[in-house]
């Protein structure tokens, strides 16, 4: 093996199949990259690749890959020696290497294709259907037929194929961390139980896999990118040996990269910080540090981990009938009113029609008026707005009753409110349902391959003699990549479920949860898995005293509040996993932390989203970011192409819960205090106030990538005895109350700015 480099640069071009070609080609010659990964896979897509192969053999890839990318690319990627690894393999790695080999030999490239295979298990869907294989979660049977069943894979074999001479990696399905992190085990030669290491390499990859969001695509303060928005720099990472790392982006390039920026990515679709279930690794990233490194310069430290699970998770997609949705605009006064009057009519005559013909009721209806707010229930303040786009959705077992919905909708323009238009698109056509169905298998049932050549190579996975411990429902659930509890462990007894009393814990939910103790206190946790889980040591270090503390002082500073919409404390980003809804809120000033958490508990946030989310809700506490993590089950109608809803994964939901109105002390809208510009959420407004708008995290308003004084940032908060800062660092503030000035340490230990101008 050659001398290991110092660093490597490593850039995502694609966060998604149809992301644009632009950005691999901004890292390509403007980026000084090592590495060029692109992520094209979901479990969605999977499905969709499956279809195309059926109807044709040499389908079944992102073929946007190859035809937008590598082919105008190969050359110049070839001259700069850039290596290329992606999942665009999809359900058909060998037709994507053969379709790169044949570009490769039209531009006169020799380039050394690589594909690792050993995901794909749809020939085993009788087998496991008669093994009595359930859902992971809801313990449905397997259903009758699948369209797609793909493990996720680790970085291991990645890792092997770059180690045999691989110019380009094509994998199939593989955790989307796993494009960076194998490139990562060959450069620096990270062996299978450097876990610290290899969650440091998957938190690089989990900022890196989504493109743009991780340079300042999607986040809450958006007026200060929107002047960027038509040139995105795409993001790269320079990663060490000791598994510290840096994020930036081309110079030139538009976007914005700093703490909070970064810290929106991190919080993505994540669930238990200190748990993230991925087949290499169990990931801590609950005491994860940033600190601004530079302009657009974001340095990424405190990233732990343990050892992984003995299964992967396998996600199988399945036909359950058909969907059809249409929408239309209404003008003028009433016009939700009216809007929701067309709805009922058409729904009630469509379903007269399809009854005559023989066929059962719809299965399924959604109706939504756009522009009414329909996203925020109840809570809508645009009842009277004068122009809305009424979205009916409707799901049934049978196309031809479908058929019968699309062709009796258009009639409402003659027949029903004045104003209906916006019917140019024609008749909507009836589309397939697919559903998610996730289950477990033993690591050694499969066999990872990297095939090169004539080559063939097998890389078994490494299972540790001592299983990680069991992680959570959420850990599993919301990690694209994770694992949960292995069987046998439940069928050996070492995993003992117990039911606390009411009232306590983390957890919320409408009908009746199943609560289990979970380190630091009961969370709710879907069946059929109901495991007493050992402590988390990182979490742990938020000890009880910080938690009796912090309520304490929100206590003592209570007497008198006033409320102030979420948006003015924190920010946040949302996103989903099947039915899942997460989003993660961070403070933007540590003294805000408190407030949040009372504000924020798992029954406030449940009301609050009740008209869509049907089971629990659960918050997992983000010391190192100084944040939360909020995790809605049963929250999306379904999820995905399975949902109805105009927001099917959960993507406006963080922008919802901005709206959220949270009590504060009446003097931080003092003048001097740290919401002076605030207005009260009964005031109507919901300005970002100035102090609060800052590029750090919430860092009272002071620039990321700034040499800033030291002094730390007042905070009204009633006073206290001095603390020691917590281990690993921390933010200590001072508590401004009467006449004195105390330091304190709390637990928010993230972000630090060092940078020059």
């Amino acid at each position: 093996m050659s001398a290991v480099r110092e660093s490597i640069r490593i850039g995502c071009g694609a966060g998604f199949w149809g992301d644009s070609p632009e950005g691999p080609r901004q890292l390509v010659q403007r980026g000084g990259i090592d590495y060029l990964v692109l992520d094209y896979l979901a479990e969605i897509t999977m499905s969709i690749l499956a279809r195309m192969k059926a109807k044709n053999p040499a389908l079944g890839y992102a073929t946007d890959f190859v035809s937008l990318v590598m082919k105008p690319l190969a050359r110049e990627i070839a001259e700069k020696r850039i290596r290329v690894v992606t999942n665009a393999g999809g359900v058909n790695p060998q037709a994507c290497r053969d379709a790169l080999l044949a570009a490769f030999k039209e531009v006169g490239v020799d380039l050394k294709v690589a594909i690792v295979t050993g995901d794909d298990l749809s020939g085993e869907a009788e087998h496991l259907r008669t093994a009595g294989v359930t859902e992971m979660f809801s313990g449905a049977p397997f259903p009758e037929r699948t369209a797609s069943i793909n493990a996720y894979l680790g970085a291991f074999p990645i890792a092997a194929a770059l180690a045999a001479g691989a110019d380009v990696v094509v994998t199939g399905r593989c955790v989307d961390s796993a494009v960076v992190l194998g490139p990562l085990i060959h450069e620096f030669g990270w062996s299978a139980e450097d876990y610290d290491r290899l969650s440091a390499g998957s938190l690089a990859g989990h900022i890196l896999e989504c493109g743009a969001q991780a340079t300042g695509g999607i986040v809450t303060d958006w007026r200060e990118v929107a002047g960027d928005w038509a040139d995105m720099g795409f993001p790269f990472a320079d990663c060490r040996a000791d598994g510290s790392f840096e994020i930036s982006k081309p110079e030139g390039t538009g976007g914005r990269i700093s703490p909070a920026t970064i810290a929106e990515q991190i919080v993505y679709e994540v669930g238990d910080p200190a748990a993230y279930m991925l087949p290499d690794v169990t990931c801590d990233w609950s005491q994860v540090k940033l600190e601004a490194s530079g302009p657009d310069r974001v340095r990424v430290s405190g990233a732990r981990g343990r050892a992984p699970s003995g299964s992967y998770k396998v996600s199988a997609t399945y036909p359950d009938g058909y969907r059809c949705a249409t929408t239309m605009m209404i003008v003028g006064d009433d016009a939700a009113e009216r809007a929701e009057a067309v709805a009922r009519a058409i729904l009630s005559r469509c379903g007269r029609l399809i009854r005559a013909a023989g066929f059962p009721d719809f299965a399924e209806t959604s109706v939504e008026t756009l522009g009414a707010e329909a996203s925020y229930g109840a809570r809508s303040r645009a009842r009277a707005t004068r122009e809305v786009v009424l979205k009916i959705g409707v799901r049934h077992p049978s196309r031809e009753a479908l058929q019968i919905f699309a062709r009796e909708i258009y009639p409402a323009a003659t027949a029903m409110a004045q104003s209906l238009t916006g019917f140019a698109g024609g008749r909507p056509e009836p589309q397939p349902v697919i559903r998610l169905f996730s289950f477990l298998i033993d690591k050694a049932e499969l066999q990872p391959t990297v095939s090169l050549g004539a080559a063939s190579l097998p890389v078994p996975a490494h299972i540790p003699l001592a299983a990680a411990n069991a992680p959570s429902s959420v850990a599993a659930a919301m990690t694209s990549t994770d694992l949960a509890v292995e069987p046998d462990r439940l069928s050996r007894g070492e995993l003992q479920a117990r039911e606390p009393s009411p009232g306590t814990g983390e957890g919320w939910e409408g009908a009746e949860p199943t609560l289990v103790d979970y380190g630091a206190g009961p969370l709710s946790i879907s069946p059929p898995f109901r495991e007493r889980e050992a402590p988390h040591p990182a979490r742990d270090q938020i000890c009880e005293s910080d938690r009796v503390s912090a309520d304490a002082d929100v206590a003592e500073a209570a007497s008198e509040t006033t409320a102030v919409p979420l948006v003015a404390l924190a920010f946040g980003r949302s996103g989903d996993k099947g039915d899942i809804a997460n989003i993660g809120v961070i403070a933007r000033d540590a003294a805000f932390v408190p407030w949040l958490k009372r504000a924020l508990t798992p029954e406030a946030v449940g009301r609050y989203f009740a008209h869509h989310v049907a089971g629990k809700v659960e918050r997992f506490d983000w010391p190192g970011l100084g944040g939360f993590n909020l995790v809605m089950h049963r929250a999306l109608g379904g999820g995905g192409i399975a949902s109805l809803r105009h927001d099917p994964q959960g993507k406006a939901m963080a922008q919802v819960l901005m709206s959220l109105p949270v009590p504060v002390p009446a003097s931080w809208l003092a003048p001097g205090g740290p919401l002076q510009a605030a207005q009260s959420s009964e005031g109507g407004g919901h300005p970002l106030p100035p102090a609060c708008g800052g590029e750090g995290l919430g860092m009272g308003g002071r620039k990321a990538g700034l040499a800033h004084s030291s002094e730390p940032r007042q905070a009204a908060l009633p006073p206290t005895q001095p603390s020691p800062p917590q281990a690993g660092g921390g933010l200590v503030l001072r508590r401004r109350a009467r006449e004195s000035l105390l330091p304190i340490a709390l637990p928010f230990h993230g972000f630090k700015t060092t940078g020059d101008a």
